[in-house]
């Protein structure tokens, strides 16, 4: 009966329902300079990656849909300057001008730079060790605890245009010695043949990556709140490990 007190409840039910399922859509800017398997891309279209699911997580607290925008490094400080995103992920504050109005959250994944040593290369206990040697390194990346040791030619350094172009370059054996994001070894490590391989060596530099927002924002303090849910659900640990699992 539509007179009916209870039919009118229902029916103001199912209009509240009906605004709250309305998803909203959340801006969220990724870095295209992120390797595998930071992020996986197909014609330019982010399919998968560490950043894509967390940034699906984040957004499935609280039933949001995602806009991505995949920018270069210098067009991602841009936009993070002026505020233009709701979130961005994997990234670190110390890659960033300091006092750009960003709300960081607690670091979320442990990014390891490691030794990574070539097939049938002999595995060294000291850096002291490599003293004379060539490493494989990107182009572009900066490595603050060798870059002494770079400018005193203690070690030299060999550009390579990406990480999978070094660590390509290792199996082949035109290189007995790089630098490389844990994750990222471990990655191409699964893609491998056994005698192609590359092991982890000396442990080089430690950092981490978090998630950021506008810190004036509307929705900054509910997306810290839906990261630290995650973060103490163990959403992230599980995730790296078994991003880092061969």
């Amino acid at each position: 009966m539509p007179g009916h007190p209870l039919a009118a409840l229902l029916l103001l039910l199912l209009i509240l329902c009906g605004g709250r399922a309305e998803a909203a859509t959340l801006r969220v800017l990724v870095s295209d300079a992120l390797p595998q398997p930071q992020l996986i891309t197909a014609n330019g279209v982010i399919q998968a990656g560490m950043v894509w699911e967390m940034s699906q997580q984040i957004a499935a607290q609280g039933a949001d849909r995602i806009e991505y925008v995949l920018l270069p490094r210098k067009r991602l400080e841009l936009e993070l300057e002026e505020g233009h995103f709701d979130l961005a992920c994997m990234l670190n504050p110390a890659w960033f001008k300091p006092g750009l109005h960003l709300r960081w959250s607690p670091p979320l994944i442990a990014m390891r730079n490691v030794l990574v040593i070539g097939p049938g290369q002999p595995r060294p206990e000291y850096l002291s060790e490599l003293y004379g040697e060539k490493l494989a390194t990107v182009r572009g990346y900066h490595y603050p605890t060798l870059e002494q040791l770079f400018a005193s030619g203690l070690l030299l350094r060999e550009d390579a245009p990406t990480e999978e172009t070094l660590l390509r370059k290792l199996s082949e054996g035109r290189g007995a010695y790089g630098v490389i994001n844990q994750l990222s070894l471990s990655w191409y490590n699964r893609q491998q043949p056994e005698g192609k391989r590359l092991q982890a060596g000396l442990v080089l530099a430690n950092a981490s990556v978090s998630c950021v927002t506008p810190s004036a924002g509307p929705r900054s303090v509910e997306l810290h709140a839906r990261i630290l849910h995650l973060l103490g659900a163990g959403f992230f640990s599980e995730m790296q490990r078994r991003y880092l699992a061969h």
